[in-house]
């Protein structure tokens, strides 16, 4: 040993856990040598055993407190979610509670997006815009960093060495620069087991950690779960409440809304607002020669192309079997002209389903705020007038109203 070149007495005796782990020892040593009395040693073996009930007792505390401190910001996040909080505030609190707790980490909470397979950003209140920036998103695969892999396997992935791990290549260096050098990531699963996203913490040192710190860490894992499954939930009661079942389009509820919003803004603004009023002529035929399955296949079909019509432009929703309504800001006459024509042109393409060709075509009736009426009864009334006008003009039409549409 290093010590007997100046040293020539050596006494060491562990310092031992009561569960018998040695966390140390306890040594006297000395220039000259020295023969220690049976009452040393026995003195010595007692030192030790004293700073063992201390380490211990200190130990006991620090875990009194953490647990405290775990307790309590728990409390904290199931509140905020009990309250309805917002899901950014909710899930912001998870991850500066953790950095609070374990000094020198910083979090991140990534929502999976079915659609596209990826893993998107959406909580990272101690990190930079430019780390923000280049992970804001990440495809969900097994090389795309320890989010992407452990959205991918669907297990936890412990990531000790960023640097020289490969599946880290595209995005170690943004992570170093912002000084992390180890990342655990969590999958975060609902109920039901399906895929909500991931929970990231970073380390700015090489770090293996202990299965205590991992089911630390998986508490508040279960947290954005529960905050996760809440927002997805509310989500989709508001989208069955405001959306039709068959085409997915606005409802009547949502499209009253709507209408009342665009009537605001023209009133505050001295705008206009258009309504429209489509329905499909001789539907009937395809429910009573073919039944409702292909009626509903040809709604669908059609409602889809009259989204991609609209896009940004305004909203169209359904009204009821089979008509639609349709409003926009600031529509010249031109605008809603040609909009009607290419309308027309898209549902009178057939509609292809079990190897029969469905054809329909379509009337189109247009009213306006203030010129034709100034609340949403009138225009629906004068629109459906509009909208029988064209039927009258031979069908496959579009007219707007006036005087003379009734």
């Amino acid at each position: 040993m290093e010590l007997t070149k100046h040293f020539k007495s050596y006494l060491g005796t562990p310092i031992m856990k009561r569960d018998g782990s040695v966390i140390g020892t306890l040594c006297a040593i000395d220039a000259v040598p020295y023969d220690f009395s049976e009452k040393e040693i026995k003195m010595i073996q007692t030192m030790s055993y004293y700073l063992s009930n201390l380490i211990e007792l200190d130990e006991e505390i620090e875990q009194k407190k953490q647990a405290e401190e775990l307790v309590s910001a728990h409390n904290l996040i199931l509140t905020e979610i009990a309250q309805g909080q917002s899901i950014s505030r909710v899930l912001n609190d998870i991850c500066l509670k953790v950095e609070q707790i374990v000094k020198g980490v910083r979090c991140t909470i990534l929502k999976f997006n079915h659609s596209t397979n990826n893993l998107q950003l959406i909580s990272a209140p101690s990190l930079s815009n430019e780390f923000k920036d280049k992970l804001g998103v990440i495809p969900v695969d097994r090389n795309e960093g320890s989010c992407g892999a452990a959205a991918f396997n669907k297990e936890m992935v412990n990531v000790p060495n960023i640097n020289e791990n490969p599946m880290w290549v595209r995005y170690k260096e943004i992570v170093l620069k912002e000084g992390f050098q180890a990342c655990i990531s969590f999958p975060i699963f609902s109920s039901k087991g399906d895929l909500l996203g991931t929970f990231a913490i970073y380390y700015p040192k090489e770090k293996h950690l202990l299965d205590s710190e991992i089911k630390f860490f998986q508490q508040f894992s279960s947290l954005a779960s529960i905050a996760l499954e809440k927002k997805a939930n509310e989500d989709k009661i508001h989208f069955i409440a405001y959306h039709d079942e068959l085409t997915k389009l606005p409802n009547r509820l949502h499209f009253k809304e709507q209408v009342a919003l665009a009537f605001n803004q023209a009133m505050l603004n001295a705008g206009t607002v258009a309504l429209m009023i489509l329905d499909l002529d001789n539907f009937k035929t395809i429910n009573d020669s073919y039944g409702h399955l292909y009626g509903d296949e040809v709604l669908k079909e059609l409602s889809f192309r009259l989204s991609n019509c609209i896009l940004d432009k305004g909203m169209v929703a359904r009204w009821g079997g089979d008509e639609f309504v349709l409003v926009f800001n600031n529509a010249s006459d031109p605008f809603l002209e040609e909009l009607s024509k290419q309308i027309i042109e898209e549902i009178s393409k057939p509609v292809s389903f079990q190897g029969v060709e469905l054809c329909v075509t379509t009337s189109i009736g247009i009213s306006r705020f203030p010129t034709d009426g100034t609340t949403l009864s009138d225009l629906l009334k004068f629109a459906d007038y509009a909208m029988y006008q064209a039927k009258d003009n031979g069908k496959n039409n579009f007219a707007f109203y006036t005087s003379r549409s009734y």
